[in-house]
């Protein structure tokens, strides 16, 4: 059995496609784009899978070292993979109420 059909049928946090605990698609399971790079599947880790799913297969598993970090978004704090290492927001929307905040914030200390 290789590593995403242990995923998709032994993971508890797995379901259609989405990891539970992240409230992401599953980066075991599909490749995904990481600052700009595309990254197949086998290149991802996931602590929970390496720790409770396949502990016995983790030495068969290639990869170069590489961890991908996620992050809680400041506005709405749902975890996203940053495409950069200053990303603090997990959209444009996001984004727009951050902006929005700080902008009341300056004009009201101005008034």
């Amino acid at each position: 059995m290789n590593r995403r059909q242990l995923v998709r049928n032994k993971c508890a946090n797995y379901k259609e496609g989405m990891c539970l605990l992240r409230d992401i698609e599953c980066p075991l399971v599909t490749s995904f784009e990481y600052r700009g790079k595309e990254f197949p599947c086998e290149e991802a880790e996931c602590s929970y899978f390496d720790k409770f799913v396949a502990p016995g297969i983790q030495e068969d598993i290639e990869t170069d070292g590489t961890v991908y970090s996620y992050r809680e978004c400041g506005i709405c704090e749902k975890q996203f993979k940053p495409k950069s290492s200053v990303s603090k927001y997990c959209s444009d929307r996001c984004k727009k109420v951050a902006r929005r905040r700080t902008n009341n914030k300056y004009y009201m200390n101005n008034k």
